[in-house]
């Protein structure tokens, strides 16, 4: 068993688990690990008390890709793979082995996703903010009250 969390972490892109790059698959070109995406979202925001704010937001990204997930085609010949990239490769195109009861690796050229549909992602979270009292840094006359400024030079 991996003894911290880097030595679990797998780098999916560089596996091909569609063959993206590999010569059995010439259509199946490399996808680029940096995507725009396109922002959007909204949240609702409410006053609790004059100095705190509830607010709940949502953010989806509309992706260019269809492989943030590294799935978007259909399943290549397992044999191909394995002797392309190896065991761990297999591994990653299909995890069946962790179901219940296992499963056999699918049929070259199973369906494996959609890529008539590129990825979208999101993220929502509820913000609580406080506010300072007033009179905490504000400004009067040029000082900050609360402050103890430096002595002034007297001539």
């Amino acid at each position: 068993m991996p003894s911290t969390a880097l030595e679990r972490k797998v780098y999916l892109h560089i596996l091909s688990t569609e063959g993206e790059g590999l010569p059995q698959y010439p259509n199946r070109k490399p996808y680029s690990l940096t995507q725009f995406a396109i922002p959007f979202g909204g949240g609702i925001k409410f006053r609790v008390s004059p100095g705190v704010t509830i607010a709940y937001e949502i953010g989806l990204r509309k992706t260019f890709t269809d492989y943030l997930d590294d799935l978007s085609t259909n399943y290549i010949d397992r044999t191909v793979l394995l002797q392309a990239r190896g065991p761990k490769a297999v591994e990653m195109a299909y995890r069946g082995g962790e179901l219940k009861g296992g499963a056999p690796y699918p049929n070259a050229g199973a369906y494996r996703g959609s890529p008539n549909h590129k990825d979208f992602y999101y993220m929502s979270g509820i913000r609580v903010t406080v506010a300072l009292p007033e009179n905490t840094f504000a400004i009067h006359g040029g000082h900050r009250r609360g402050v103890i400024d430096c002595p002034k030079k007297v001539y």
